[in-house]
């Protein structure tokens, strides 16, 4: 499976029903891409102690199978076309941001679902996995 960062996020924040996003993560191969790795820490490693966090959480994933992979320029060729199919602000009201696209990409690239939480991926045709928390 590609790893979203939300899926992340909702684990170090212990949003509801982080446990089976852990347990998938736990059980089954993981890939995260690099630009989620950053993301993470954008997102919640603004404090040394969050980044703390961040780097047990992604360690003891890495000891766990967890590998943090390259993104691309095929990747990147992914992204930029479905960014006309499901891109915010392409004009036709898509629900992926940029580094939601790279995510995308990866998974399409690789034909593996997506864990993640939230809407956004679940409104475009990527394969979502079932620990995801979606709505």
């Amino acid at each position: 499976m590609i790893v979203d960062t939300s899926a992340l996020v909702a684990i170090v924040r212990r949003e509801s029903e982080f446990e089976a996003i852990f347990e998938a993560l736990l059980s089954t191969s993981a890939l995260l891409p690099a630009p989620a790795r950053v993301e993470l820490d954008r997102v919640v490693g603004k404090t040394a102690h969050e980044r703390h966090l961040t780097d047990v959480l992604i360690g003891e994933l890495e000891s766990s199978g967890l590998q943090i992979i390259p993104f691309g320029d095929h990747h990147a060729s992914i992204a930029r076309d479905a960014n006309t199919r499901f891109g915010q602000g392409n004009g036709k009201g898509g629900a992926l941001n940029l580094l939601d696209l790279m995510v995308y990409a990866v998974a399409q690239e690789r034909g593996l679902p997506i864990l993640c939480t939230g809407k956004d991926f679940a409104a475009t045709d990527a394969v979502i996995h079932p620990a995801s928390r979606v709505g």
